[in-house]
């Protein structure tokens, strides 16, 4: 199964998995890791949200023939994190807003487009606390939490491994 994980905001975080067949959104177990088959960030200057992933993912798809080439039947489940927390001092409040309605243009041209069967929302706590244990896991716990999850992670900045986690709670987190 073929999941594309982002991690919105002004730089996007993406993550393209390969889950074993035996993860199903819901079950109360999992059993293998999944594959990282492609890790990046992006940062959509002069280009909309959508347009900037869906350039990634046609970069990343060229690097793996394996996959096919036709977006429409490559990908099983996109995963998009729903922002959230709090807007401790106003510095965070637009940075918020934006990655929310970042998230909102991703789903709307992901459902649009037919990316994938599923196109999910999952909020940031939510995936924190399957992969980690923890919903307000810091960015070190997450990068040390998903050794346990994936083969094949390599370096990749906090963006990239927030996409992982996505793509993991997209996986495996109920409908």
């Amino acid at each position: 199964m073929i999941v594309l994980g982002v991690d919105p905001g002004a730089t996007i975080g993406l993550a393209l998995l390969d889950v074993p067949a035996a993860w199903v959104r819901g079950a109360a177990s999992r059993h293998g890791k999944a594959r990282v088959v492609a890790v990046g960030s992006v940062r959509p200057e002069g280009a909309s949200a959508p347009m900037a992933v869906r350039a990634w993912l046609a970069s990343a798809l060229e690097k793996h023939p394996e996959l096919g080439a036709e977006l429409s039947t490559v990908l099983d489940v996109v995963g998009i994190e729903r922002p959230s927390g709090y807007a401790y001092s106003a510095a965070r409040v637009g940075p918020l807003l934006d990655a929310a309605w970042q998230g909102g243009e991703i789903v709307g041209w992901a459902a649009t487009a037919k990316l994938a069967p599923t196109v999910a929302t999952v909020p940031a706590g939510d995936w924190r606390r399957l992969v980690v244990g923890t919903p307000s896991a810091r960015d070190a716990q997450v990068a040390v939490a998903l050794e346990s999850w994936v083969v094949g992670l390599g370096r990749t900045n906090a963006h990239g491994r927030d996409a992982i986690g996505v793509a993991i709670g997209a996986s495996l987190l109920p409908a």
